[in-house]
Parts: C-alpha cells; sequence; structure tokens
C-alpha cells in the first residue's frame, strides 16, 4: 500500500518549524533570563554591591521591580532573535537541502512564518520571559555568590524544557484545559500560530493563566525580599528551607 503526501512545500516546512522552533524558542529564553536573573542578585552580593544598591533614595519594591524587567527583557530579546534567527537558517540551509523533498504538489519545502503569527510570537515571548524571569529571581534571591546561584536557578530550566520534550507530539491537539498550564499552553500556542491556525479562545486562556502565574511569582518574591537577611545574603538557605521555616507552627521545633 503506497502512501501520497498532500501536504504542499509550505505547509511541510511550517510543520517542521512547529516541531523545532519551541524547544529551541523556550531554551533560549531560559538561557537569557539565567545570567542576568543571577547577576543582578547573588552577583551583587558577590561584588558587594548591594549595600550600595539598598542605599539608593527610593524603595526597595522600586529596585527590585527595575531588576525584575531587566531579566524579563533580556529573555524576551533572546527568545525573539533566536527564533527570527531559526528561521532564516531554514531558509538558508533546509530549504536547498530539503528542496527534492516537498510536499504534494511538487516543490521543495518552503520555510516562511505567516504574518498573523508574529504577534503572537512577540507574545509568547513576553509571556514566557517574565515568567521564567520571576521564577528564577525568586531562587537566584537565596545564593551568595554567582557559582550558588547556578545551582540553584538550573532547575528551572530543566522544569520547564521538560514538558516541551514531552509534548512534541504533533498529533496533541490544543485544547482549553491545556491552555490553562503554564510553559505548555504557550508552547502549543506557538506551534498552533507557526502552522497559520490561531485559536482565539486558547489564546485568551493561555494569556490569563500565564498572567495569574506571573503575578504569583511576583508577589513571592517581593515578599521575599523584604525580608532582611535574605536581601543581605545573610540568610543560609534556599527557597524550600525557606518555605519550611514560613509554613512551620508557631513554637514548634528548630
Amino acid at each position: 500500500m503506497r502512501s501520497n503526501n498532500l501536504a504542499t512545500g509550505r505547509q511541510m516546512g511550517q510543520f517542521l518549524m512547529g516541531m523545532m522552533i519551541p524547544l529551541f524558542f523556550v531554551i533560549m529564553i531560559a538561557n537569557g533570563c539565567l545570567y542576568p536573573a543571577i547577576d543582578s542578585t547573588a552577583g551583587e552580593r558577590e561584588r558587594n554591591t548591594w549595600e550600595t544598591t539598598s542605599t539608593l533614595a527610593t524603595r526597595r519594591l522600586n529596585v527590585v521591580t527595575a531588576k525584575y524587567l531587566y531579566v524579563a527583557t533580556m529573555g524576551t530579546v533572546a527568545g525573539a532573535l533566536n527564533a527570527a534567527a531559526m528561521v532564516v537558517s531554514f531558509r538558508s540551509f533546509l530549504g536547498p537541502l530539503f528542496a527534492r523533498l516537498g510536499g504534494g504538489d511538487g516543490g521543495g519545502l518552503a520555510f516562511e512564518l505567516p504574518l498573523g503569527s508574529l504577534p503572537v510570537l512577540f507574545l509568547t515571548a513576553v509571556l514566557l520571559g517574565a515568567l521564567i524571569g520571576a521564577a528564577m529571581m525568586i531562587l537566584a534571591a537565596f545564593a551568595r555568590t554567582f557559582k550558588e546561584g547556578q545551582s540553584m536557578v538550573t532547575p528551572i530550566i530543566l522544569l520547564v524544557v521538560f514538558p516541551v520534550i514531552v509534548l512534541n507530539d504533533p498529533s496533541m491537539v490544543f485544547t482549553p484545559a491545556l491552555a490553562g498550564i503554564p510553559v505548555v499552553n504557550v508552547v502549543l500556542l506557538l506551534r498552533q500560530a507557526i502552522a497559520g491556525n490561531v485559536l482565539w479562545l486558547q489564546l485568551g486562556i493561555t494569556v490569563l493563566a500565564n498572567g495569574a502565574a506571573i503575578v504569583a511569582c511576583l508577589w513571592i518574591a517581593s515578599r521575599v525580599l523584604r525580608i532582611e537577611e535574605i536581601a543581605t545574603g545573610s540568610f543560609e538557605g534556599n527557597f524550600f528551607q525557606f518555605l519550611r521555616q514560613q509554613l512551620r507552627p508557631a513554637g514548634g521545633k528548630p
């Protein structure tokens, strides 16, 4: 029994980009947030400049907000530039390579992003950069050296990349239920946008779900950095030890 591929070269190109771009997109955003998040917290303590920053004539919340916007911006830019570079690379290298393996119309593979996917791509970069940056700053706030910050923050990369690898299945349907899961919803939304099929209900749920997660992370970060021991780096422990202390009943054993 012979199989016949009825997809056009453009559809095949979008299919390949939808399988590859989201994975590298998430990895690059996470890497783009990693070093700024560590440098703006543990890096300042290691350089002994945190005390100088804390004496600025402004509220500590404003300082933390400025640092967070810097981290989120770097992650967003890294993801957007990486996605653009991958599209150019597909056209320049993979296009000629698969020129004879095109779709049913006899043409070669066409690696072109639909114009309607560009705003969605930028939106997903902002959502992921804001969420991953906030999560990394929470963990990095407990580090006293840059090396210690790397060991504390690196698990975030594994946590956000794992769902992308698991969901790298072309048969998976982007349902409203999946749209409520942060990171997962962004990856599936990006894949749909690359294919030229934006689902507006799922888009709205994705924005709300990730917005809620970002607000929660920022609230936790503001609560954490209000504690003087953590802000000055004298707290010995990580985020999970801090949580155990906060959740311990009053009068409990140390």
